[in-house]
């Protein structure tokens, strides 16, 4: 029979995140996770500790408090050298029994997530994974008014769907949070924290697997860098020649402009995977985001929702992407592609900034004005 770890809401307090970090170097979700983490931190009036497991990982205590740590506890240890499930979850149950959080906030990645559930099942906690929203407010539960409960919205049903989920019996509150879904706050470097040391608890068991080899593998693209993204769904499948090279030139037009695609269509095979904008590919914030033949599932539009210009090209008015469009466009994408990078180009050609001309023809033109 499981035992319960028996904590009540005033038995916790606190944030903890917890660091993920690979070949020296922070992962990108966890600035996002200590940004989202500082703001529940505030909203209860509590600190927020990040927990950083590793082998000569120290040096990342400092860069996480400029991010927005109040305190940092740091399990350094060669044993701690590779990812493995087992030694670090049970390094991290044994520092929240000794100190029980309130919540605890992982990224929702390949090396976090099975982590995340290791840890639930130690802690005999609930876990809401892939969220993005997390919040802080009081619920109505069983016609009781439940105070400073962790909000966790995620998509549900094959991502058709939202869910609100709440673990208000079970402490702590855990979630883990897609890449993307919530923004770093700018590093700080004067601001202060403390640093704390903790030993690593470990069974011999805990290394029943052993990892021999880890190769870096680089993303040929990296969306979330692009200011502007077109996008094309499987609108464009009745010929789809012809559109993919429009939406390769359109894409061109722009400064930092790349190709993005949905889930069917890559798996459709039209584009490669890295160019996969929702949340089982990129979630990405350009400055716009251009949509040709998207319907607009909500793991998509979860994907690109932090854009701060949507606009959306769709035969169907009620496509969902129309609901999400700063501008739309009602029409048939393969007779509209070639029609819009027509009037950027001719957009461009006439906003284009005269070349200055060599100085031997500025000799000339001066004499002839003469």
């Amino acid at each position: 029979m499981v035992e319960l770890n028996g904590w009540g809401m005033d038995d916790v307090t606190g944030v903890y995140v917890v660091a993920e970090h690979s070949f020296g170097q922070l992962a990108d979700v966890t600035p996002e996770l200590v940004g989202i983490g500082r703001d529940l931190a505030d909203e209860q009036k509590e600190k927020l500790t990040v927990l950083l497991l590793g082998h000569k990982v120290r040096h990342h205590a400092k860069e996480l408090i400029e991010y927005g740590a109040d305190r940092v506890v740091v399990c350094d240890d060669p044993r701690l050298k590779d990812w493995v499930c087992e030694p670090h979850g049970r390094t991290i149950g044994a520092f929240c029994r000794k100190e029980p959080p309130r919540s605890i906030l992982l990224g929702a990645t390949t090396a976090s997530n099975p982590l995340a559930s290791w840890i639930a099942a130690d802690l005999v906690t609930g876990l809401a994974s892939v969220c993005t929203d997390l919040r802080i407010s009081d619920v109505e539960y069983r016609r009781v008014i439940l105070k400073k409960q962790l909000l966790q919205k995620r998509p549900d049903f094959n991502a058709i769907y939202f869910s609100t989920i709440i673990t208000p019996e079970f402490y702590p509150q855990m979630a883990t949070a897609r890449p993307g879904a919530f923004l770093a706050k700018a590093r700080d470097p004067t601001r202060k924290g403390e640093i704390v040391d903790f030993a690593a608890v470990i069974h011999e068991q805990d290394f029943n697997v052993e990892i021999e080899h880890v190769e870096l593998v680089e993303k040929h693209v990296d969306m979330k860098l692009a200011r502007s993204i077109v996008t094309f769904g499987m609108g464009i499948k009745t010929n789809p020649r012809p559109a993919l090279k429009a939406v390769e030139e359109l894409a061109a037009e722009f400064d930092n402009g790349m190709v993005g695609a949905t889930r069917m269509a890559v798996e459709q095979g039209f584009m490669t995977h890295d160019h996969q904008v929702g949340l089982t590919g990129t979630v990405v914030r350009p400055d716009a985001y251009l949509t040709f033949g998207v319907k607009g599932a909500v793991q998509h539009i979860v994907g690109m929702m932090g854009s701060k210009y949507v606009f959306a090209c769709n035969i169907d008015k009620g496509a969902p992407i129309v609901n999400y469009a700063d501008d739309v466009l009602v029409a048939d994408l393969h007779d509209m592609l070639p029609r819009v990078l027509a009037e950027v180009r001719a957009w461009k050609a006439k906003n284009a900034a005269p070349a200055p001309a060599p100085k031997g023809e500025a000799k000339v033109a001066a004499s002839a004005k003469g």
